[in-house]
Parts: structure tokens; C-alpha cells; sequence
């Protein structure tokens, strides 16, 4: 159950920063959300009394969580369902 955590850290994470539309502040923003949701993961768990070389599995959990969701979101948006979810009427979407 500890694990469930930062995954679903990376997967928020992952679908706020493509929000941002400067890609190189969009790199840092999940960067340093994967870091931040990493220690807190192992922190929340209580593995940080145990031996800080967890924070490194944590954030990796993070990283590839945000990387799934950022593959899955921008696959999404690129078939016509996802088009014209956001593009109805003057709405421009995101």
C-alpha cells in the first residue's frame, strides 16, 4: 500500500505540468515535483528511519508514474475524441 502512494504522486504530477506550456519550465516543475512527492513518499511510510537510500526508489516511482501519465495524457489528446474534448464551442481546451 506504500507503494500506491508515489505512483499516483507521479501520475498527478505528471498531468499538472502538461498544464505548463514552456517546456523547459515544465521539465523542471516534474522534476522537482518527482523529488518532492519522493521524499514525502518515504517519509509518509517510514522509511526514511530505516536508511535514506529509499528516497531514490520513491522518486523513481514518481518519475515513471509521471512518465506514464504524460505518454498516456499527450496519446490521448492526439486521437479525435480527445480534439474535440476540449474544443467545443469558443473553449479553446488547454
Amino acid at each position: 500500500m506504500h507503494e500506491l502512494f508515489p505512483i499516483l504522486g507521479g501520475v498527478v504530477i505528471g498531468g499538472l505540468v502538461l498544464l505548463i506550456r514552456n517546456i523547459p519550465l515544465r521539465i523542471v516543475a516534474f522534476l522537482l515535483g518527482c523529488v518532492l512527492i519522493g521524499v514525502a513518499a518515504s517519509w509518509l511510510s517510514g522509511e526514511l528511519e530505516e536508511s535514506f537510500n529509499f528516497i531514490s526508489f520513491d522518486m523513481l516511482e514518481v518519475f515513471l508514474g509521471g512518465v506514464v501519465a504524460v505518454v498516456a495524457i499527450t496519446l490521448f489528446m492526439r486521437t479525435s475524441y480527445g480534439r474535440n474534448l476540449f474544443n467545443r464551442g469558443n473553449h479553446r481546451g488547454l
